[in-house]
């Protein structure tokens, strides 16, 4: 995705798909809106891109392997997660606020503020 197709506001969250489009590889529902998202940096409000990446299929669930743990994505992308885990259950967990404000808070971590650099970020979707 080329920078000059992203509405300005929108840029510094190029890193963020970055990370995500690894991140979320796997877990289909969510790598596909991620990937819709994406194609629409053009054409949507950076309070609309927010919003949407806060309500990622993903963020409905628990992910939780044979062993007990649940996958957290900011330790490791769902495919490492999936590879080391003999069985995967997923919970319906609804919408935690403590969820959605720690995912917040990693997508500003995340984020290019200084996107005036002009540092090439590079993802793609398969």
């Amino acid at each position: 995705m080329k920078s000059n197709m992203i509405k300005p506001e929108n840029k510094p969250y190029q890193s963020v798909l970055a990370v995500l489009s690894v991140q979320l590889y796997g877990c289909e529902k969510s790598y596909q809106q991620l990937a819709l998202l994406s194609s629409q940096l053009n054409n949507i409000s950076e309070s609309r891109l927010i919003s949407s990446l806060l309500t990622l299929d993903f963020m409905l669930h628990h992910y939780i392997n044979d062993k007990g743990e649940v996958w957290d994505i900011q330790k490791e992308s769902y495919q490492m997660f999936c590879n080391r885990s003999e069985s995967l259950k997923i919970v319906n967990s609804g919408y935690s606020e403590k969820d959605v404000q720690h995912f917040f808070q990693w997508i500003v971590m995340l984020s290019n503020w200084d996107h005036g650099l002009n540092l090439p970020i590079t993802y793609s979707f398969h």
